[in-house]
């Protein structure tokens, strides 16, 4: 499986708030999704400008995190900043088709209608106002991007620090086929499944 790609499109409403979203993309990029954030990805010398346009124009899915914020901002246009990123993931997303979900709309803070801009008010988003529901409300965002479900795993919260790597583990299965039965074979099958999606290459199953 192809690793995902998203962009993640907030405002800087507080330091809090971009704290909340850096460790939403750490989640993310522990569960094997290659998620974009300014911060992380955005270095000195880079044109603003392109390094957004080719993101959004790469990203497998959208994710914008939503506040009153953001909305009164991305709703300015062409005002930088989020105005800006408005406009670009709505011409992206005229361009791409309804077969999958594209736009991952998360409502932060407020009330939906008060925190969605006016091109997502027809979209189905996370209320992700509690904390206390953040592990169910990560795996509905990882269903949504990789079209399956995926096991829960306890966040470590809140994150501090740099960006974490990108696996590139590689795992190789070597067993006897004299001895491969089907409860084996069940067991393989279900080790393999724990791999996908991880960033995890399996290089070699041999069988004997």
């Amino acid at each position: 499986m192809n690793t995902p790609h998203v962009f993640i499109s907030y405002s800087h409403d507080s330091p809090e708030h971009s704290e909340w979203v850096r460790q939403l993309a750490t989640e993310l990029r522990n569960c094997g999704v290659d998620a974009f954030l300014d911060v992380w990805d955005i270095r000195p010398g880079d044109n603003f400008v392109q390094k957004i346009k080719s993101a959004i124009a790469s990203a497998d899915h959208c994710i914008v995190v939503c506040t009153p914020r953001y909305r009164q901002v991305a709703e300015k246009r062409r005002s930088g900043g989020v105005g800006y990123e408005g406009d670009l993931i709505r011409d992206a997303f005229n361009e791409r088709s309804e077969r999958h979900p594209w736009l991952l709309p998360i409502v932060r803070a407020g009330e939906g209608r008060d925190a969605l801009p006016d091109w997502l008010v027809d979209r189905v988003y996370i209320d992700w106002r509690d904390d206390k529901l953040f592990q169910q409300h990560l795996d509905k965002l990882l269903q949504a991007i990789f079209r399956r479900h995926k096991p829960s795993s306890e966040p470590e919260f809140p994150y501090k620090g740099e960006a974490p790597q990108k696996s590139e583990e590689t795992l190789t299965i070597d067993t006897n086929l004299d001895d491969f039965d089907s409860e084996k074979l069940v067991k393989l099958r279900e080790l393999l499944k724990s791999y996908l999606g991880k960033g995890i290459t399996i290089t070699e199953v041999n069988l004997g």
